[in-house]
Formats: C-alpha cells, structure tokens, sequence
C-alpha cells in the first residue's frame, strides 16, 4: 500500500550534429495502491516535436490512466 508522485523527461534526437528535427516529452503523475493487489495509475505527458527532414509532427497532451491487479 502506498502512493507514488511521479516526473518523467525523455528526449529524442536521431541525429545531433544536425537539425533534422526533434522531441521532447515531459510528464507527471500519481500511482496509488490502495490495496495490496490493487494499483490505480494516472499520468499527463506533453510531447514537444522539432519538425525537421528525419522528424515531422506537432506538439500534443496525453493523458493516461492505468489500473493494475496485483497476483
């Protein structure tokens, strides 16, 4: 039983001495496991994408929610 406070950063660049693009993904979140087989999970992440010749896209939110059952 507990809770968790959660903070995430990735980064992605497939090629760093050039400007083919990129993106970066920040999030955070909270885990609770209000028994002990159960977890409850929600996260937010907000994705920043440099388009470029190797990357397209635009920026986005998700959000996430997880339910787990513990054997």
């Amino acid at each position: 039983q507990g809770l968790e406070i959660k903070a995430t950063y990735d980064f992605f660049d497939p090629d760093r001495d050039l400007e083919s693009g990129a993106r970066s993904r920040w999030g955070g979140g909270v885990a609770v496991m209000p028994r002990a087989f159960l977890a409850l999970e929600g996260l937010f992440r907000h994705t920043h994408a440099e388009s470029g010749p190797a990357l397209a896209g635009k920026d986005f939110d998700e959000g996430v929610f997880q339910v787990h059952f513990v054997y």
